[in-house]
């Protein structure tokens, strides 16, 4: 899954990495279709990183919202 991509996005090993998708941690040997995603352009996925700090303890994801446009105005 995508923990194969990171080195190309952060310089970290698997191993210090987390991802998260509706608070639940990610499987890597799991494709995102077990978690019930669907890949629509118009209510995307949110997938957290949370990266592992000096104490051995996983960061807190904090996912700032982003604005969107009305979706009349893209259809």
């Amino acid at each position: 899954m995508a923990f194969k991509l990171h080195k190309c996005i952060i310089k970290e090993s698997p191993q210090n990495l987390q991802l998260l998708y509706q608070n639940k941690v990610l499987d890597e040997k799991k494709s995102l279709s077990v978690y019930g995603s669907s890949f629509d352009i118009l209510n995307p996925m949110v997938i957290g990183l949370s990266l592992k700090m000096d104490n051995g303890e996983f960061e807190p994801l904090d996912i700032t919202p982003y604005s969107e446009p009305p979706l009349e105005n893209l259809l």
